[in-house]
């Protein structure tokens, strides 16, 4: 069996169908409850517990699937937004650096794991490509960029200027 609420056959139908249609299926990898809350903990022993959790968890289903060898299979998502407010400084980006570089290894699909990426609204200095560009360093990962507009209207958009052109 695996992790997911879905049944093996019912997974595998969908990923038939995906076949089918000529779509590619990027499977998410366990999402740990709590993810906001415990970025608000002033604790990092805290962050560093939910990542180690996460870790193990996320482990666990890119070591035993067998989902990467269908051929729909187009990769394994992890489950976490990331902004460059909760991460800027250097303790925080190292966890997630080191959660980041362990799923890596753990990944033997032979495709760079995915996550999302936004441009918080919140006041900082900080820039998504400052955060990136020292993670990109340590472990490849594909970056998901969400555009961030919805409520902070289009000018949002010149925020991620420096974060396509360092992934460019």
């Amino acid at each position: 069996g695996t992790a997911y609420a879905m049944s093996d056959p019912l997974l595998d139908a969908l990923m038939d169908l995906a076949l089918a249609a000529g779509l590619g299926v990027r499977v998410g990898l366990p999402h740990q409850e709590g993810y906001w809350p415990m970025l608000a903990a002033p604790d990092l022993a805290v962050r560093a517990g939910y990542f180690a959790r996460a870790t193990d968890a996320g482990t666990r289903i890119l070591q035993g699937s067998r989902l990467s060898a269908h051929p729909a299979f187009s990769g394994w998502y992890v489950p976490y937004e990331i902004e460059q407010v909760n991460w800027a400084d250097a303790e925080r980006r190292g966890i997630l650096a080191r959660y980041l570089a362990a799923l890596a290894k753990a990944n033997d699909s032979g495709i760079p794991l995915a996550i999302s990426t936004f441009r918080s609204a919140l006041p900082d200095v900080k820039t998504l490509a400052d955060l990136w560009g020292a993670i990109l360093d340590e472990v490849p990962v594909r970056l998901m960029v969400q555009d961030g507009v919805g409520i902070f209207g289009m000018g949002n958009y010149r925020h991620l200027a420096p974060l396509f052109a360092l992934l460019r």
